[in-house]
């Protein structure tokens, strides 16, 4: 794991992909190659690996040896209003413009990114309008080959975490939140049962479980259309028209 790149890379990842319930975190997280051979030393994984203990531990070391981190959460609202890969491809691009002008004369010499089907051929011309001289590596499972989508993985599934103790401090123990958990399947029966209709918001309303376990609160997906452009752009490419 952790193939040798030089430069200021960039790696990106997400959490919460999968679950019914919570935000899913997007994270990019530049690095300079020499701290991630720090990184490589506290042997740093894809966050599946860790158990929540061992990702809050490496949490602090990962900000720590970054140049700069930032996140994006996508909402259950979101993610039940729009194509998800759509969704991320849009974050991506959006995380991508920050960096470059958190970074300023920094060059961004290496963009590593998990992979995502059905985009690859929209996101090296989005990306390249950013960083027109940055390699860009779309891989599957990049998670667990680059330090730089490991630690950028540790971060948004620890981001995930915190995210969701104030929800099970208000609304109980729900589990990991994935479909496949018994408690989070219980969870929302006993949920569904006890206040029927609207669901929390935290409930990804599309997902097919609830068709079975709480009928009234799903709803079949139908994606709208994010616009390409909009009339009025926003602060962010204001500055970075300015660069």
């Amino acid at each position: 794991m952790g193939k040798d790149i030089h430069g200021l890379i960039v790696g990106i990842d997400e959490a919460g992909r999968g679950p019914i319930i919570g935000d899913m975190i997007l994270v990019a997280a530049a690095f300079e190659s020499k701290a991630l051979e720090k990184l490589k030393e506290l042997k740093i994984k894809d966050s599946k690996e860790l158990n929540p203990h061992i990702r809050a531990q490496l949490f602090l070391p990962i900000i720590e040896n970054s140049v700069t981190i930032v996140s994006s959460h996508i909402t259950p609202e979101e993610i039940d209003s729009f194509n998800l890969n759509r969704l991320l491809l849009e974050r991506i691009v959006y995380l991508l413009k920050i960096i470059s002008l958190i970074t300023g004369g920094k060059e961004i010499t290496s963009i590593i990114i998990d992979e995502i089907k059905g985009w690859q051929k929209i996101l090296p011309g989005k990306i390249k309008e950013i960083t027109p001289n940055a390699k860009l590596i779309v891989e599957p499972k990049a998670d667990s080959k680059y330090i730089a989508v490991s630690a950028a993985s540790i971060v948004a599934k620890h981001i995930r975490d915190l995210n969701l103790e104030p929800a099970r401090r208000i609304l109980g123990d729900f589990g990991s939140g994935y479909p496949s958990d018994p408690r989070t399947r219980e969870w929302i029966v006993l949920e569904y049962k006890t206040k029927e209709s609207p669901p929390p918001r935290m409930v990804r309303q599309t997902w097919s479980t609830l068709s079975s376990l709480a009928p009234s609160w799903f709803i079949k997906k139908q994606a709208k259309p994010l616009r390409e452009k909009t009339a009025q752009k926003s602060i962010l490419d204001y500055i970075i028209s300015k660069q």
